[in-house]
């Protein structure tokens, strides 16, 4: 319950136009590229997209993910229409002589915090196969897990997929 259904419909009502194909980084090319492991719509909420709401909303994130507002990545919203997912992944970033994900210059992601923005859809949890996991949340609830330890390492073992939506529309911040 860290958002309220209406504030959950208005980051819908928000990002909805914004929404593209996501993408994923592609280190071959150093670059963001369309994958068919991941197969939703995204959209980020950049700073001129944020108003008093988002902003205050943003703040409200940060808090619950307890990370400093300032060293937040921008909101990301995704929908998942039926058949569609991202398959088994992590969401640290890799640091290779490239560098390709700027790890060395904005840092590991450390956290990651989602939250159900719906519920109205069949199937597509949030699975961590190797933890056993399975999460749908219920509208405005959060879910949040470390990526890393305190040092930076990863943690392997927070691999996670977005189970293929059977039905209706699944959207997550």
């Amino acid at each position: 319950s860290l958002l309220t259904r209406d504030e959950c419909d208005y980051v819908i009502c928000a990002s909805a136009p914004l929404m593209t194909p996501s993408q994923v980084v592609d280190p071959e090319k150093g670059a963001a590229d369309h994958a068919q492991y991941r197969t939703s719509d995204g959209a980020l909420l950049g700073l001129l997209d944020l108003d008093l709401t988002l902003l205050a909303l943003y703040r409200r994130l940060a808090r619950a993910a307890g990370v400093d507002w300032g060293h937040c990545e921008l909101i990301g919203v995704l929908r998942y229409r039926p058949g569609q997912e991202y398959k088994p992944h992590h969401d640290y970033l890799p640091e290779d002589a490239r560098d390709y994900s700027e790890v060395r210059r904005a840092g590991q992601r450390r956290k990651t915090l989602l939250v159900s923005l719906n519920d109205a859809y069949e199937a597509g949890a949030t699975v961590f196969p190797d933890l056993g996991i399975e999460h749908k949340g219920r509208t405005g609830d959060a879910f949040v897990f470390a990526n890393t330890d305190d040092a930076g390492a990863p943690y392997p073992e927070t691999r996670h997929a977005g189970a293929p939506v059977i039905k209706g529309e699944k959207w997550l911040l």
